[in-house]
């Protein structure tokens, strides 16, 4: 979502732009990238090759590929 927000050269905002609407609006600090998750048109079935090469301490971010499961 970062990368969509301030990254994107067409209709994005730039970072210092977004820190300081956050600011104004009461926030304290953002967390950009904090953690790298394994994400992205996967499903179940890739779970044990993103294991395999993540290993067990790692994050699979599931979305559409979890609800389309049957």
């Amino acid at each position: 979502m970062h990368a969509v927000i301030d990254r994107q050269k067409n209709h994005g905002i730039h970072f210092r732009v977004l820190a300081k609407a956050l600011r104004m609006s009461g926030g304290d600090h953002i967390h950009s990238g904090v953690l790298p998750v394994a994400s992205g048109g996967i499903h179940v079935w890739h779970m044990p090759a993103l294991t395999e090469i993540f290993g067990d301490d790692s994050i699979l971010q599931f979305g559409g590929g979890t609800l389309g499961h049957p």
